[in-house]
C-alpha cells in the first residue's frame, strides 16, 4: 500500500488494491489537475511518469522532474509546449 499524493498536507491510500490501481489514480489526478488548465507540482510514482509526460504533451503540458525519492518523483507540470530550441540573440551596443 502506498500513499498518493493530492495536495500540501493531504494524501489518500487504498488497501487491499494493487499497484496499477495506486497508478490510474494518479494518472487521474494528474489529468485532472491539467484539465483545470494550471501549473502545478506533484509527487508521482517513478513507474507513472512517462505516462504522465506522455499524456502532458498531448494536453499542452512538459514535465519537469524536481526531486527524486526511492519510489516517487517530485515533477512540476507547466502549460505551454516546451521551446524545440532556444536562439541566443545579443544586444546591439550604442
Amino acid at each position: 500500500m502506498r500513499r498518493i499524493y493530492v495536495e500540501d498536507g493531504l494524501s489518500v491510500s487504498f488497501p487491499w488494491r494493487d499497484a496499477e490501481f495506486d497508478q490510474g489514480v494518479e494518472v487521474g489526478i494528474a489529468i485532472a489537475l491539467m484539465a483545470a488548465g494550471q501549473n502545478f507540482t506533484t509527487w508521482l510514482s517513478n513507474d507513472t511518469i512517462e505516462q504522465v509526460k506522455e499524456l502532458a504533451a498531448k494536453m499542452n503540458f512538459h514535465l519537469i522532474s524536481q526531486q527524486a525519492l526511492e519510489e516517487t518523483t517530485q515533477v512540476s507540470l507547466r502549460v505551454g509546449s516546451r521551446p524545440s530550441h532556444l536562439t541566443l540573440v545579443a544586444e546591439g551596443h550604442a
